[in-house]
């Protein structure tokens, strides 16, 4: 069975991750899923925030060192694709909407099988009231909320860009 995974990186930001946490609590199907969070030392306020998830399943690693963004954002996919063959990835100031899972589950079967397609995300820059809940696909990697799959993971895993790997991903 496929196992739900929300991989999610975390630093020193507690006010924000409250928020993030107070969305995600009440997204829909929320129960289902696992949180896999890596977590940088240093700030026990952001520790307890991801320790006190009490609406789903959750993983929290604190790292031995500060790895940085880059490599905190690989180790955190790379622990959820040991676990499945798709990941949501999100960071500690991410809010996501009440229907962003759903979104992301209804695009993982739409485009699995799509190799053009190489992550869904739940941002929108060019939303407008007529737009709002239309799916599209452009040619852009937009890494504030996004899932992927496995086999696309090892495709840039290889090339991971330790200094800017979400600009990295736009070049390749």
């Amino acid at each position: 069975m496929y196992r739900k995974i929300i991989t999610m990186t975390a630093f020193n930001r507690p006010k924000y991750l409250e928020a993030v946490l107070d969305a995600l609590k009440v997204c829909d199907c929320i129960e289902g899923y696992t949180i896999l969070a890596r977590v940088e030392p240093g700030n026990q306020e952001v520790i307890d925030l991801l320790n006190g998830i009490n609406f789903c399943a959750k993983t929290i690693t604190i790292n031995a060192q500060v790895l940085g963004n880059c490599m905190n954002t690989l180790a955190a996919l790379d622990d959820g694709f040991d676990k499945t063959d798709f990941v949501i990835h999100m960071e500690d100031d991410i809010v996501l909407a009440k229907d962003a899972l759903n979104l992301f589950e209804a695009c993982r079967t739409r485009y699995e099988q799509n190799p053009h397609v190489f992550s869904i995300t739940a941002y929108n820059a060019d939303v407008n009231s007529s737009e709002e809940k239309r799916v599209s696909v452009r040619q852009w990697f937009h890494p504030w909320g996004w899932a992927t799959w496995i086999n696309r993971h090892e495709a840039i895993r290889k090339h991971w860009d330790k200094k800017s790997w979400d600009t990295h991903i736009n070049l390749r």
